[in-house]
């Protein structure tokens, strides 16, 4: 990916070589073109900074639309935003949601081992079914969930 640069500042991000043999008719480029002769015509490489770690839960990360230019280098950076409390929220509800269906998937496929006739051990199954029920009653939910472990 490259951005045109005039005086200090881009001019236009994403820019490509089809942009710069448009802009340039009267010009004649080889197939590759050096860095050093796209600089010439204010065209630089712009390097995609890596994702940042952030707190899914209180941020979002968004990619920046503009590159900076750090160290000699043009660089499209992101940014991390706070969540509101609004968004906060929803995130919970939406892990809630998330949670309690992934429990409900493990109760009914499960189901089979309460028939009188299931070749299991009824009282470890039974406990298992009880602590998935238990789930929502945790202090992390529905952040940090310790789910049971199938016997």
């Amino acid at each position: 990916m490259y951005a045109l640069i005039t005086n200090g500042s881009v001019k236009q991000y994403p820019y490509t070589v089809g942009n710069l043999r448009r802009d340039n008719p009267n010009t004649s480029f080889s197939k590759a073109i050096p860095e050093n002769v796209l600089a010439q015509y204010g065209v630089y490489s712009v390097v995609l900074e890596d994702e940042p770690s952030y707190n899914e839960r209180l941020q979002s990360v968004e990619q920046n639309l503009i590159p900076e230019l750090e160290n000699n280098r043009w660089i499209l950076k992101w940014s991390i935003i706070d969540k509101t409390a609004t968004q906060i929220q929803e995130y919970d509800n939406n892990k809630a949601s998330e949670a309690r269906l992934e429990r409900n998937f493990l109760l009914t496929s499960s189901d089979w081992t309460q028939l009188a006739d299931a070749p299991v051990d009824k009282t470890a199954w039974t406990t298992y079914r009880q602590a998935l029920r238990n789930i929502t009653k945790q202090d992390g939910f529905p952040n940090l969930i310790e789910w049971p472990v199938e016997p």
